[in-house]
């Protein structure tokens, strides 16, 4: 059987039994994606030193940017590109100023920090040897985790900051249990790491993601991910 229809974040393509997905044709009108927005993430920081103080909002979209509130949504000026997710800061302060903002932004998916509303962006100063993003503990307190010697030695050490990053000191005798977590950062760390942009797709991103293979059928992850790479890029 041959796929007749293929949804991802640009768009519905159809395809015909007789090139069975060889060509997909954009449908629908107009062109060129969804009326609609999708979002993938919201958070909120409530400031609480006065009665009444406004709500501040943060959300990341696909493909529409980074925006954010400082007035419970009314108004937007808070803005950053190019798309987002991972937004880490504190729920409750008394006030917004001062507070740091850590988010991931894409297309290139880096680790950035900055002020309220994403003021004055900077890459975020990873662990040595990056593994993974930041998770915020309390303010300015973060745990992150990097790769003790590449290529020679690629096991996970655990990195912990107290000062945004400014400093990271190692975590003694933390490492990654879980056989099915492991395997899956294994997996990327073989250098499957891209989501590649299909030409018959219009180079729109080509998402995969494989729960029931892996989780249901027993693939293993290094295998799954360079298959759909290759499905993807044929």
């Amino acid at each position: 059987h041959c796929a007749m229809y293929l949804g991802n974040d640009a768009s519905i393509y159809s395809s015909t039994p007789a090139n069975c997905g060889a060509v997909w044709t954009e449908v629908g009108t107009p062109v060129n994606g969804y009326n609609a927005l999708q979002i993938y993430e919201v958070q909120d920081q409530v400031h609480t030193s006065l009665p009444g103080l406004p709500t501040d909002f943060y959300f990341g979209t696909q493909d529409n940017d980074l925006w954010a509130s400082p007035d419970n949504g009314t108004t937007w000026p808070g803005r950053t590109g190019a798309e987002g997710f991972y937004i880490l800061l504190n729920h409750s302060t008394p006030v917004s100023t001062g507070q740091t903002i850590v988010w991931t932004a894409c297309a290139d998916c880096v680790t950035k920090v900055g002020g309220p509303l994403y003021g004055s962006p900077a890459n975020w100063p990873n662990t040595p040897n990056t593994a993974s993003g930041p998770v915020q503990i309390k303010t300015g307190s973060y745990i992150q985790w990097g790769v003790a010697n590449p290529p020679t030695d690629t096991s996970k050490i655990l990195y912990v900051t107290t000062n945004t990053g400014g400093n990271w000191t190692q975590v003694p005798g933390i490492t990654i249990t879980d056989k099915l977590i492991q395997s899956l950062v294994d997996a990327f760390n073989v250098g499957y790491t891209i989501r590649p942009q299909v030409p018959e797709l219009g180079k729109y991103w080509s998402n995969f993601c494989g729960p029931d293979q892996i989780y249901e059928k027993g693939v293993k992850p290094a295998d799954y991910v360079k298959a759909a790479v290759a499905a993807a890029t044929k």
